[in-house]
């Protein structure tokens, strides 16, 4: 007989109960009996089906010792057996490092790992394993596990990254794992995970479901914020309305965006990526909208506090839905590229031309700029979906038709009036700036076939015979055979390397020359912006000649596999996300000591604007509770001219949530309330001082065409201003006059990598940062008081305001209109006003003062933070790990439970309300608040609450 501990849930679980038989009972008494007990009276409890079945099933038989082998490239060593040579390895706390072992580390090295084991009969033992980056597990000789197709997925290597089933023999088993290394790392781990009965795959699964931990929003009060609710932040950026009633946005003399009327005073964007393409039609069926609906928009984004909305991808809204459905897997090279404006014309749809006509207008009357994509991948054509190798972005270097439709469609949009403002586009001063086209930077893991031709030329130019080119290479080579552009041919150093480099750097700057005296000839004055994906040095020549910068950074960027076939997948009428044919595969880690912050801080340039047109924290990454508070602390901090999230954190249909950002992700909404009052209204002070980070061709080139700025000089950006010094190349125009506080001459540069979608930079803990800060010390930037030491990652700004713990990943801001933190453990935190004695699960916890300019102390109207996790109802993951999602539900949303316990100093002799707010910011439901020695307590446990909520109104009579 054995005791067992069950918890009972609202829904049916499945419950797996493991024994031991000690005695033999004969027949009746030879059956599963059970005995309840603790079941309150007059509660019904559903049991069953009961199955009992014999297993010989064991928790992992495996030690930490194991023997080791390097694999030679083309051998294959023995899996049934132990090779002499195999020496022991003693797996320690962090598995084992093969990298170290091995005295080398390169992509594809292999090397096989080897442990005998006893089992006590024939059964099945399940084993936990992870590896950097892949490996294939045999036991006795056969394959039972394998990562090979798909890699390790998770970066964090742990045992519980792979769980799986082994068929053992009573005795001595052989248990063999070849580990091969990835791009970034080559280690190994194993360890004990709990037994998994029947199929692994299917029993690891991770559904959140509505309940004690996880409850649902009220999807009927959730999309628009209704005004004059704590939720409404209209006018937050105290400029005059309609937008562009200043003049243009020019730069002024120390660099900063300014208006044409006020050049004195900067001004600041918080906006978001309005996606009009495909999936934003299908999605928020954009191509439907009548007036009322756009105005209805235009206000929802008004009330969310947005001053800025980048139209993203505007080509196919404007090519039309059915052109896009019809077009889908049509590649280019099928298709007409209008020359003219009649061929143009038969390719726009004129309904939604003039839907977005009247959006541009309606966002104007309300104070809102934009921002607009002249180009991407498709361009005004019926085709669709090309990869970027061979989109339109491409075509472009070298393709005169390509160029010429992009010069008849430009010359078509800036030369419309507007019939709605009455404007042409190329006057109209409510464009912020433009992008010539969104991210045409080279992707050259991807292919450069179509930049071969331009680059035998260029050689030929440049050398004349085939006998000088292959002296100067030094290989044997003609004009005929180079072939195409890799990156490895980039990192050797070699003449080679800077003959690639110096041919893109110059047909890159023939490119943005094109563009830019294009665009001017329309008639068109305002703001420009290109090279906007990677912060490579290949990219700085291009960049310098621009009168303002853009840059895109992520933190766990999503990607796709093919489907596990796990389970079937759904199809749903109102989800994009629903019918997404592939499973989506998200990094589970925090970003509070990664690179996306700070390597975009080195990307600016200190003497023109500096705007962020694409970030994203992505779902469904279970810290991006982290965003609000850590990047928009830090852009602000930076001042940085514009931040963009993306992507459409303003929506009016309902519709599941997944990657990026999105408006029905209840942590994206509560970190865009966060990224509004910290950045745009300022409650996170700018830096008073500035480091330049001053770069020479001669340090750069030719080794580092495909490297950043060094991490260790990234890091400055957690504690004062950062930005490129860099005269080398011209801009086009005339820019800003900055000079920083000090400079340093950039002589280290750390390697990023690059995939289609987006770039990921290296971080660098050698400790080579920390005489970069001693000098910030002896240039008075930082005082002795400063808590700042790089060695332990622990950052503090020089304002006071921001204290960042990477080692720990926590974070504090303290600062008169708001505090809060990010905290991952129930430990203590003491701020200035706000004090948390507990918090059951990471989070981000935070204040703010919602009653004009008034500080904590004297608001009136407070608003409390609470931010989790968050899942769509019917999610289903691999594991509860959450590193692939298999399937994405439906509405409602549910919110991740947690128990706070907070006081906040009140010097008050009122006791406030307190309200649970609905994400529309009405009131909800009351909380209860008590007041002890001039300290405000909630006790806040948010299972109890009808519906799940991240925003808490707390009044004062």
């Amino acid at each position: 007989m054995c005791s067992w501990t069950v918890e009972v849930s609202p829904q049916w679980r499945k419950v797996v109960r493991e024994f031991t038989v000690e005695i033999d009972a004969p027949s009746p008494l030879a059956m599963l009996r059970l005995a309840l007990g603790n079941i309150p009276a007059g509660e019904t409890l559903w049991l069953g089906p009961v199955t009992l079945e014999r297993v010989d099933l064991f928790s992992s038989l495996l030690g930490d010792d194991w023997l080791y082998a390097p694999e030679a490239a083309g051998e294959a060593l023995p899996l049934d057996s132990i090779p002499a040579q195999a020496t022991p390895v003693t797996q320690g706390e962090d598995g084992i490092d093969l990298g170290a072992l091995a005295g080398e580390f390169g992509e594809g090295l292999t090397a096989v790992l080897y442990q005998e084991f006893v089992a006590p009969a024939d059964g099945v033992m399940t084993v936990g394993m992870g590896a950097d980056w892949y490996f294939e597990a045999f036991c006795n000789g056969q394959s039972v596990y394998s990562t090979m197709e798909r890699g390790n997925l998770a970066s964090d290597i742990a045992p519980t990254n792979h769980v799986f089933n082994v068929p053992v023999q009573a005795g001595i088993n052989l248990l063999a794992v070849r580990v091969s290394s990835g791009s970034e790392g080559w280690s190994f781990v194993s360890g004990t995970v709990p037994v998994v009965f029947g199929d692994v795959a299917l029993e690891r699964l991770f559904r959140p479901v509505a309940g004690k931990d996880y409850r649902p929003v009220d999807d009927t009060r959730f999309l628009e914020v209704q005004p004059g609710t704590a939720l409404d932040l209209s006018g937050l950026d105290g400029l005059p309305r309609p937008a562009g009633s200043l003049g243009r946005v020019i730069i002024g003399a120390t660099g900063k965006p300014v208006f044409e009327q006020r050049p004195d005073m900067p001004v600041r964007f918080y906006a978001f990526s309005m996606p009009l393409n495909g999936k934003g039609m299908w999605r928020q069926y954009y191509h439907e909208w009548d007036k009322a609906t756009i105005d209805r928009y235009a206000d929802a984004v008004e009330r969310r506090g947005y001053n800025l909305v980048r139209l993203h991808l505007p080509e196919t809204f404007l090519t039309g839905w059915q052109t896009m459905l019809d077009s889908r897997n049509r590649p280019l090279d099928e298709v007409m590229i209008p020359q003219n404006v009649a061929e143009l014309e038969q390719n726009l749809d004129a309904g939604n031309y003039d839907r977005m006509d009247y959006l541009i207008a309606a966002f104007k009357a309300r104070g809102i700029y934009v921002t607009i994509d002249l180009a991407a991948r498709n361009m005004i054509t019926r085709s669709a979906d090309n990869p970027h190798e061979k989109s339109f972005k491409t075509r472009l270097f070298t393709d005169p038709a390509y160029r010429n439709h992009w010069k008849v469609f430009v010359d078509y949009f800036m030369g419309r009036v507007n019939p709605y403002t009455g404007t042409a586009y190329k006057d109209e001063t409510s464009i912020a700036f433009v992008s010539f086209i969104n991210e045409q930077d080279f992707r050259i893991a991807t292919g450069m076939e179509f930049l071969t031709p331009s680059f035998r030329e260029y050689l030929r130019t440049k050398y004349g015979s085939d006998a000088a080119l292959a002296t100067a290479w030094g290989q044997d080579i003609t004009f005929d055979t180079v072939p195409d552009i890799t990156e490895s041919d980039m990192r050797t150093g070699d003449q080679r390397a800077e003959d690639t480099g110096e041919f893109l750097i110059a047909t890159m700057a023939e490119m943005t020359t094109w563009f830019y005296n294009h665009l001017r000839a329309t008639g068109y004055r305002g703001l420009v912006t290109h090279w906007d994906m990677i912060m490579r040095m290949l990219e700085i020549p291009g960049r310098a000649m621009m009168p303002a910068i853009a840059q895109h950074t992520y933190f766990a960027h999503p990607g796709s596999l093919p489907p596990g076939q796990v389970i079937p997948k759904s199809v749903r009428p109102n989800s994009f996300a629903g019918n997404y044919p592939n499973d989506t595969v998200i990094e589970q880690t925090s970003s509070l000591d990664s690179s996306y912050v700070r390597a975009a801080a080195a990307a600016r340039f200190f003497d023109r604007p500096y705007f962020n047109t694409e970030y994203s924290h992505s779902g469904p990454n279970r810290y991006r509770n982290e965003r609000g508070l850590y990047f928009s602390s830090y852009a602000a901090l930076q001042d940085w001219d514009a931040i963009t999230v993306h992507n459409t954190t303003v929506q009016l249909h309902p519709d599941p949530f997944l990657t990026f950002d999105s408006g029905m992700d209840p942590i994206s909404r509560i970190n865009e309330f966060l990224a509004a009052v910290i950045f745009l209204r300022g409650d996170v002070s700018t830096a008073p001082s500035s480091v330049g980070l001053q770069l020479e061709d001669y340090e750069m080139f030719p080794d580092h065409y495909l490297a950043a700025i060094g991490d260790e000089y990234a890091k400055l950006a957690l504690v004062t201003r950062i930005g490129v010094l860099y005269s080398e190349v011209a801009p086009l125009e005339p820019v800003g006059s900055f000079t920083p506080t000090m400079s340093f001459l950039i002589q280290d540069f750390t390697d990023l990598n690059v995939s289609q979608w987006y770039v990921k930079a290296d971080t660098d803990d050698s400790g080579r940062s920390e005489p970069l800060f001693q000098a910030l010390r002896q240039n008075g930037i930082l005082d002795p008081a400063n808590q700042t030491d790089p060695s332990s990652s622990f950052y503090e700004s020089e304002t006071g305001e921001l204290r960042l713990d990477g080692a720990a990943e926590t974070m504090q801001v303290i600062t008169p209109r708001l505090e809060g933190a990010l905290v991952k453990d129930d430990t203590p935190v003491t701020l200035d006003r706000l004090t948390i004695q507990r918090a059951t699960r990471p989070a981000a916890i935070a204040v703010v003062a919602i009653d004009g300019q008034k500080d904590l102390g004297q608001a009136n109207r407070l608003l409390l933070i609470l931010s989790t996790n968050a899942f769509n109802t019917g999610d289903i993951f691999e594991t509860d790990e959450l590193h692939i999602c298999y399937e994405v539900g439906n509405t409602p949303a549910l919110i991740e439970t947690m128990h706070a316990t907070l006081s906040l100093d009140d010097e008050r002799d009122d006791l406030p309300e307190v309200y649970a707010l609905n994400f529309d910011g009405t009131r909800a439901e009351p909380i209860a608040v008590t007041r002890v020695e001039g300290e405000l307590k909630l006790d806040l446990d948010t299972s109890q609450l009808t519906y799940g909520a991240g925003f808490f109104e707390i009044v004062y009579p």
